[in-house]
Protein backbone atom coordinates (compact mmCIF):
# COMPACT_ATOMS: atom_id res chain seq x y z
CA UNK A 1 0.00 0.00 0.00
CA UNK A 2 0.88 3.25 -0.61
CA UNK A 3 2.17 5.32 2.37
CA UNK A 4 2.55 9.10 3.18
CA UNK A 5 5.14 10.60 1.85
CA UNK A 6 6.23 7.96 -0.77
CA UNK A 7 5.60 9.39 -4.64
CA UNK A 8 2.97 8.08 -6.67
CA UNK A 9 3.89 5.43 -9.41
CA UNK A 10 2.39 6.44 -12.77
CA UNK A 11 -0.19 4.27 -14.19
CA UNK A 12 -1.71 3.70 -17.04
CA UNK A 13 -5.08 1.97 -18.39
CA UNK A 14 -5.22 0.14 -21.16
CA UNK A 15 -6.29 1.94 -24.28
CA UNK A 16 -9.86 2.33 -24.69
CA UNK A 17 -10.91 0.79 -21.86
CA UNK A 18 -12.94 2.51 -18.75
CA UNK A 19 -10.79 1.22 -15.89
CA UNK A 20 -9.78 4.51 -14.93
CA UNK A 21 -11.29 4.39 -11.71
CA UNK A 22 -9.44 1.13 -11.00
CA UNK A 23 -6.70 2.20 -12.45
CA UNK A 24 -6.84 5.46 -9.97
CA UNK A 25 -7.27 3.30 -7.19
CA UNK A 26 -4.36 1.22 -8.17
CA UNK A 27 -1.99 4.27 -8.43
CA UNK A 28 -3.50 5.63 -4.65
CA UNK A 29 -3.11 1.68 -2.96
CA UNK A 30 0.31 1.00 -4.51
CA UNK A 31 -1.32 -2.27 -6.17
CA UNK A 32 -1.87 -3.69 -9.37
CA UNK A 33 -4.57 -3.25 -11.38
CA UNK A 34 -5.87 -6.50 -11.49
CA UNK A 35 -5.42 -6.34 -7.55
CA UNK A 36 -7.87 -3.01 -8.14
CA UNK A 37 -10.55 -4.77 -9.78
CA UNK A 38 -10.82 -7.22 -7.61
CA UNK A 39 -11.05 -4.23 -4.64
CA UNK A 40 -13.68 -2.46 -6.69
CA UNK A 41 -15.33 -5.82 -7.90
CA UNK A 42 -16.09 -5.25 -11.59
CA UNK A 43 -14.29 -4.14 -14.60
CA UNK A 44 -15.79 -1.04 -16.44
CA UNK A 45 -17.53 2.35 -15.47
CA UNK A 46 -17.40 2.94 -11.93
CA UNK A 47 -19.44 5.20 -9.10
CA UNK A 48 -18.32 7.25 -6.32
CA UNK A 49 -19.78 4.36 -3.99
CA UNK A 50 -17.41 1.86 -6.23
CA UNK A 51 -14.21 3.84 -5.60
CA UNK A 52 -14.86 4.80 -1.94
CA UNK A 53 -15.83 0.86 -0.79
CA UNK A 54 -12.48 -0.50 -2.63
CA UNK A 55 -10.36 2.42 -1.39
CA UNK A 56 -11.74 1.44 2.50
CA UNK A 57 -10.92 -1.92 1.47
CA UNK A 58 -7.72 -1.45 1.18
CA UNK A 59 -7.09 0.71 4.46
CA UNK A 60 -7.89 4.54 3.05
CA UNK A 61 -10.49 6.91 4.22
CA UNK A 62 -12.86 9.09 2.28
CA UNK A 63 -16.35 10.35 2.29
CA UNK A 64 -19.80 8.69 0.73
CA UNK A 65 -19.99 11.32 -1.91
CA UNK A 66 -17.55 13.98 -4.46
CA UNK A 67 -17.13 17.35 -3.13
CA UNK A 68 -18.23 19.89 -5.84
CA UNK A 69 -14.92 21.77 -7.03
CA UNK A 70 -14.92 25.46 -6.20
CA UNK A 71 -11.76 26.42 -7.26
CA UNK A 72 -9.45 24.29 -4.03
CA UNK A 73 -9.04 20.78 -3.89
CA UNK A 74 -9.60 19.78 -0.34
CA UNK A 75 -6.34 17.60 0.20
CA UNK A 76 -2.85 16.92 -0.69
CA UNK A 77 -4.35 13.55 -2.20
CA UNK A 78 -7.51 13.16 -4.13
CA UNK A 79 -9.41 11.28 -6.64
CA UNK A 80 -10.75 14.20 -9.04
CA UNK A 81 -13.77 13.60 -11.40
CA UNK A 82 -12.74 15.42 -14.65
CA UNK A 83 -15.52 16.86 -16.94
CA UNK A 84 -18.20 15.14 -14.91
CA UNK A 85 -16.67 11.44 -16.16
CA UNK A 86 -13.16 10.62 -16.39
CA UNK A 87 -11.50 9.95 -12.59
CA UNK A 88 -8.03 11.27 -12.30
CA UNK A 89 -5.32 11.50 -8.88
CA UNK A 90 -4.07 14.63 -7.82
CA UNK A 91 -1.38 14.32 -5.53
CA UNK A 92 1.33 16.88 -4.37
CA UNK A 93 0.56 19.18 -7.29
CA UNK A 94 0.31 17.14 -9.98
CA UNK A 95 -2.47 14.85 -11.86
CA UNK A 96 -2.02 11.67 -12.92
CA UNK A 97 -4.24 11.04 -15.13
CA UNK A 98 -4.67 6.80 -16.06
CA UNK A 99 -5.35 7.28 -20.00
CA UNK A 100 -2.70 10.64 -20.62
CA UNK A 101 0.02 10.02 -17.77
CA UNK A 102 0.98 13.16 -15.38
CA UNK A 103 -0.48 16.16 -16.60
CA UNK A 104 1.40 19.58 -15.87
CA UNK A 105 -1.71 21.73 -15.82
CA UNK A 106 -4.85 21.79 -14.43
CA UNK A 107 -7.67 19.68 -15.90
CA UNK A 108 -11.47 20.94 -15.82
CA UNK A 109 -12.39 19.11 -12.05
CA UNK A 110 -15.84 19.25 -11.65
CA UNK A 111 -15.72 17.28 -8.41
CA UNK A 112 -12.93 15.58 -5.74
CA UNK A 113 -12.99 12.78 -3.18
CA UNK A 114 -10.64 13.51 -0.17
CA UNK A 115 -8.23 10.50 0.30
CA UNK A 116 -6.21 10.04 3.66
CA UNK A 117 -4.23 7.68 4.39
Amino acid sequence: MARKGMNMRLLLQPKGSNLCGQTCVAMIAGISLEEAILAVGKRGLTTTKDIAQALRKLGFGCADRVTRYNGRLGSELCLCVVESKHWVVYKDGLFYDPAFGILFWMPRVTSYLNITQ
